[in-house]
């Protein structure tokens, strides 16, 4: 039974949960999150995405305590507007993996704490922070995480296993966003992803993983909804989500994860 006075942290990701099929965050959704963070609630987004590409989607970022961005990689403060290195990908394991495996892929995607450099392909967005290269060394900027999209879809499983073996200091994910079939692989520093990243911004606030509440729907998000005191997600999620999820909310991504909170917790 949900008792909220156990819980202390909030920790929502944003596509396919918090935000809506077009990618933005409703004023009734921002109005519920700021009369939570009154009822003394930290409130944290835990997020694939880069800081410019979270500002895109809510300008007002001001509310959140604390930002967790490119799958946990960068913690970003926006009282501080300063944000925590949890690790980067150096440059020689991005060389070495243009170097054996471009021509097995389709794109590629740089991703630092602020903007992601597409390679290999055109930027479907015509957005600032989202950059078009040709050649690895335009990129001037710490690189969090890499999405490689494969040629061939079929090649996938077998190419994970290729990164698995050559790339030990790296972790290599298999994700699926819960609004489409395609799969990628991710290569992230190791051992570092959403719960890690939590856990450590619990630590520095006496709280622990028990005390939150998460909120999720795609493979980047199984980790924390694992380990978190209460999980929850919406009916359009991953299967594999909603099988380990404490609780599976009717309803899509939007407004849904509001009107639980609303509900539950004012």
């Amino acid at each position: 039974m949900f008792q909220k006075e156990n819980y202390k942290m909030i920790v929502t990701d944003l596509d396919g949960t918090l935000l809506d099929k077009d990618g933005k965050i409703s004023p009734y959704t921002i109005d519920i999150l700021k009369k939570v963070k009154e009822q003394s609630y930290y409130l944290t987004i835990a997020t694939g995405r880069s800081l410019y590409s979270v500002q895109n989607a809510i300008p007002d970022v001001s509310f959140f305590d604390y930002l967790l961005l490119n799958n946990g990689v960068y913690c970003y403060s926006p009282k501080k507007e300063q944000g925590t290195y949890f690790g980067f990908i150096k440059q020689e394991e991005i060389e070495d993996l243009i170097a054996n495996f471009d021509q097995d892929s389709s794109e590629i995607d740089f991703c630092s704490a602020y903007n992601y450099y597409i390679y290999k392909a055109t930027p479907k967005r015509k957005l600032d922070f989202i950059k078009g290269i040709k050649n690895i060394s335009e990129i001037k900027e710490k690189i969090t995480k890499i999405n490689f999209f494969p040629k061939d879809q079929t090649e996938l499983l077998n190419l994970y296993q290729e990164f698995k073996t050559k790339y030990q200091n790296l972790d290599i994910m298999v994700m699926q966003e819960s609004n489409t079939k395609e799969q990628w692989l991710v290569l992230m520093p190791k051992d570092v992803n959403k719960k890690t990243s939590v856990e450590k911004v619990c630590q520095n606030l006496g709280i622990t993983l028990q005390q939150v509440i998460a909120f999720g729907d795609a493979k980047n998000d199984l980790p924390l909804i694992k380990a978190s005191g209460y999980s929850i997600t919406v009916s359009t999620a991953l299967e594999e989500v909603k099988e380990v999820a404490t609780q599976v909310l009717e309803g899509e991504e939007g407004d849904t994860i509001a009107h639980f909170l609303e509900k539950n917790i004012l």
